[in-house]
């Protein structure tokens, strides 16, 4: 009788020891997502030139960004084999092409002073910044004639283009000031044509932007077009500009949203050979225990369950830019009134800890693109429709809600609409006056 209840309370034991530490299958969908978001196979020209934007005055760009993919692929690679933590090598910083400096590139005022202070700068002033930094300039219109972009940084990295990113910033403040100097020099419509073409080029590279921060970064400096396109056409009333809406392409999130998906997945999936090659590295690791806490971690952490319990919110989220305007605020409100706690489980308490980590305010960014969209409405009724000012904010913007309007800020001397959930006034602001 003994051996029977010991016989079974071992069976027992066993079968409470398979439940607690089998993890679940990765779903069909996040299996799809983590495949057709792998860089490794892919390539791009844009993206190798951003790589190497930054490189020294006498190397080429295009070649110093290639040395720099394939050092990543190679380090990314060991890293799969679980030889090694990635390790990556940036370009040297004192090679690097100097970033431009000075109050002509707005690195501290906002968007409305500084471009007041760039319209009062002397036209020789604006010469030679150009003239200083032409190497820059160069490339940068270089990087946007490029329409292959592709972010392949592995994505489960931080993709080391971040602070490359500053270069597209200051080279796009460099086309602003060629076309305020055409306008110095009695030349608006000169102006406004390069403003007209390079606007297009932007609007080409939010189309293929696909991680969120790239697509931030394109989308404010389409604003800041927007901004000196405005002052210059209140300096000329006989000439008349439209801007045409963000389609659906431009306003997209969904291959952003999959980017953070896959990236936030990856880290996940590998956390335990991360963690491994970290104390091997440190020599905080015997072989001898390897076993053990892998057998351990089964008990406390599904890395498959924890991906597939954050998935839903990735794939929902995308599709919100298919939404009106009106039903962000109304899907936000919603949202942020409703529990978003993880159901712990004991199968996998590490898991439900990790799904409880706040996410970023992914409504930022949607807010942002829709504002700027509520922007060329604006500047479209104020120099296509040659509406007035006190027309404009008489009627409803009818864009969020139907009681919106455009309100002038006489502070700033930009009009502006209220955000329902940011408030971000290079995005949802119209820079109408310099004076």
């Amino acid at each position: 009788m003994l051996k029977r209840i010991t016989g079974t309370t071992l069976v027992l034991l066993i079968a409470l020891a398979y439940w607690l530490t089998k993890d679940e299958v990765l779903s069909p969908e996040a299996q799809t997502l983590l495949a057709s978001v792998d860089p490794s196979t892919k390539s791009s020209e844009a993206y190798t030139y951003l790589l190497g934007i930054n490189a020294a005055q006498d190397e080429d760009p295009a070649q110093v960004g290639q040395q720099l993919l394939t050092a990543i692929r190679q380090s990314e690679a060991q890293y799969k084999l679980g030889k090694q933590l990635f390790s990556f090598t940036p370009y040297p910083k004192n090679k690097e092409l100097p970033l431009p400096e000075g109050e002509l590139f707005c690195e501290k005022e906002d968007t409305a002073l500084c471009l007041k202070n760039v319209f009062k700068a002397e036209a020789s002033q604006i010469a030679e910044a150009l003239t200083q930094n032409h190497i820059l300039l160069e490339r940068y219109q270089t990087f946007l004639t490029k329409t292959d972009y592709v972010t392949l940084m592995p994505n489960n990295l931080q993709a080391p283009i971040g602070l490359n990113l500053s270069y597209l910033r200051r080279g796009n403040q460099l086309i602003l000031l060629k076309s305020i100097l055409l306008a110095k020099q009695n030349n608006n419509q000169a102006a406004l044509d390069l403003l007209e073409k390079h606007q297009l080029s932007l609007r080409q590279s939010l189309a293929h932007a696909d991680i969120l921060l790239y697509k931030m970064i394109v989308n404010s400096s389409i604003n800041k077009t927007i901004d000196v396109a405005s002052i210059l056409l209140q300096q000329s009333e006989k000439l008349y500009f439209t801007i045409k809406p963000l389609t659906a392409e431009e306003l997209s999130l969904k291959s952003g949203m999959e980017w953070e998906f896959c990236s936030q997945a990856s880290r996940l999936l590998n956390m335990e050979n991360d963690l491994v090659l970290d104390a091997k590295e440190a020599g905080q690791f015997q072989a001898i225990k390897e076993p053990i806490f892998h057998q351990l971690r089964k008990f406390f952490y599904k890395p498959n369950a924890t991906v597939n319990r954050m998935r839903p919110f990735y794939l929902t989220f995308q599709q919100i830019m298919s939404t009106a305007p009106n039903t962000l605020f109304e899907r936000y409100k919603l949202e942020s009134a409703a529990s978003t706690q993880e159901n712990y489980s004991i199968r996998n308490p590490i898991g439900s800890v990790l799904n409880l980590i706040p996410r970023p305010n992914y409504y930022d960014y949607a807010e942002r693109l829709f504002n700027t969209n509520a922007k060329i409405q604006l500047f479209n009724q104020l120099y296509g429709e040659r509406l007035t000012l006190a027309k404009i904010m008489q009627q409803p913007a009818n864009y969020y809600n139907q009681t919106d309007h455009w309100k002038l800020r006489a502070d700033t001397k930009t009009i502006c609409l209220n955000s329902p959930i940011i408030q971000a006034p290079d995005f949802n602001c119209l820079l109408i006056n310099i004076h």
